[in-house]
């Protein structure tokens, strides 16, 4: 099983698939432990259902810190005014005990699974092992845990959390708002990315260097933001930018958003403007929520999130398409005058009838 699935990586790697990473770091703490060592020929189906079990009953994976690269000197102690109170230690987290839950773990187990299937066909398809592939075929991932889950917030909610931003972190979430772009697409954002001619923002997709890469259409209104933000600014300078913090610098000219700095400014501004807890890349739920009850096609909804097709924008957003589509047939459908008016009065029903 190593073995198939080492052939796997490096065969995408050579092709440049995307979300390779992520699939190794998966296999790394769910595959290689359990079912590295085991000969493909020998592996059957019941032992793979143990295993998918094994892994949605388990407690979540949480990130912790990398360890520290050999030869890196040890930090030095800081003295405090004040001795602080040393941080309790942090709970484990326990095994799945809500249906939510459940259903997140389940999910994260079929991805898992389809990592391992998709490697092993790769072996089967490549005449790298000997069996017909039976065992994992009929295997079978659990149903019911892909339901869309997202959250939208409706224009009051997002002018309420716009006003309880402050301003460096307004103008951030101003901008997910009139582009539906990602936390790190906007990070990287820089003023000779905004089009004021043709009214658009030149978007890199997701992840450093990866994704493809896009131009969104703004609105009018988007488009007076964009204008007044970048107006008399550099070229190449970051259009977000963080006040008064001289760090993790993107370029010479100005000072970005690092990984995961939103995340704090959306805690403390959700709770100021009197919100349920939200994430930044609910924004961008947002945004797509809009063009979908807007009457927006769905193709040109996934071209302006960076879709290749609908699939994504109908999983999430599929169920507000009915009523925007018959509120767009109604106004768009022209009038007709076949029919007079009408000679049927409906029925009045009074009281003790």
């Amino acid at each position: 099983m190593a073995d198939a699935l080492k052939d796997y990586f490096e065969d995408g790697k050579r092709r440049g698939v995307k979300g390779l990473q992520r699939d190794e770091q998966r296999a790394g703490a769910w595959i290689l432990p359990q079912l590295g060592p085991l000969e493909v020929v020998k592996l059957t189906r019941r032992r793979l259902e143990t295993w998918l079990t094994e892994m949605a009953e388990a407690p979540r994976r949480v990130r912790t810190p990398a360890p520290p690269k050999p030869g890196t000197p040890a930090p030095k102690p800081r003295n405090f005014k004040v001795p602080r109170v040393p941080k309790a230690a942090p709970v484990p987290p326990a095994p799945p005990s809500t249906d939510d839950e459940k259903r997140a773990r389940k999910d994260s187990a079929n991805r898992v699974l389809t990592t391992l299937k998709a490697a092993l066909n790769h072996a089967l398809d490549r005449r790298r092992v000997t069996c017909t592939g039976e065992a994992w075929r009929e295997a079978k991932p659990y149903r019911g845990t892909t339901k869309a889950r997202v959250r939208f917030l409706s224009v009051e909610d997002q002018v309420r959390l716009v006003n309880a931003c402050p301003e460096d972190f307004r103008r951030l979430v101003k901008g997910a708002l009139y582009t539906g772009g990602r936390y790190g697409e906007l990070a990287r954002v820089t003023v000779q990315d905004f089009d004021p001619i043709g009214g658009t923002l030149f978007l890199i997709g997701k992840g450093t260097g990866e994704g493809k890469p896009r131009r969104v259409v703004l609105t009018e209104e988007g488009q007076a933001f964009f204008q007044e933000i970048t107006a008399g600014r550099p070229a190449g300078e970051v259009v977000f930018q963080r006040d008064g913090v001289a760090r993790r610098k993107l370029t010479d000219l100005g000072s970005s958003w690092g990984h995961s700095d939103q995340a704090r400014f959306m805690a403390t501004a959700c709770t100021a403007a009197g919100l349920d807890p939200l994430g930044f890349h609910e924004l961008r739920h947002s945004y797509a929520s809009m063009l979908v009850n807007a009457g927006c096609p769905l193709a040109y909804v996934a071209a302006q999130l960076g879709h290749t097709d609908t699939r994504m924008v109908e999983k999430h957003y599929g169920h507000l398409a009915p009523n925007a589509m018959a509120e767009s047939i109604r106004t768009l459908m022209p009038k007709l005058g076949l029919t007079g008016v009408a000679k049927i009065e409906p029925l009045k029903v009074t009281a003790g009838a």
